[in-house]
């Protein structure tokens, strides 16, 4: 099955988006990407915010990667155009005391009614945020 062309930029743009700052840690410049790939800066900058209605052209992905020596297949496996499956795109951190929760939860020592405690808490604060987008909405929708 083909890939969405939407999910294709948004995981092209990672790749792009590490790529650079791999070749930027060996030094290299937008500049110096741009002379030795012939590919503009405009252009992996683009790839890099995910933006264009079209799919890259594959000979400008290939030099680009050349240039920046990344890997061909990891480039095209984020454009869906090979069968292998891209390399995943860590999320975003989570904040310090999520990770405490997520810790405390994940741990075999941590005692039943601990968790229980947990739980029911971000449960009570899950149906409180709803709550209030529900009323947030209802506000909207009067208005």
């Amino acid at each position: 099955m083909p890939l969405d062309p939407a999910v294709a930029r948004v995981r092209f743009a990672a790749f792009v988006t590490r790529a650079l700052e791999q070749a930027r840690a060996n030094g290299m410049t937008d500049t110096k990407i741009s002379e030795i790939s012939g590919v503009g800066s405009s252009t992996f900058h683009r790839w890099r915010r995910g933006e264009g209605r079209d799919l890259p052209q594959l000979e400008r992905v290939r030099r680009f990667c050349t240039a920046v020596g990344a890997s061909i297949d990891d480039a095209m496996a984020a454009l869906g155009m090979t069968d292998a499956a891209p390399t995943p795109t860590p999320g975003p951190p989570l904040p310090r005391d999520v990770q405490i929760i997520m810790r405390r939860l994940a741990d075999p020592t941590t005692p039943e009614v601990e968790k229980d405690f947990i739980r029911k808490s971000l449960q009570m604060l899950a149906g409180r945020v709803a709550a209030d987008e529900r009323a947030e909405q209802r506000t909207r929708n009067a208005g």
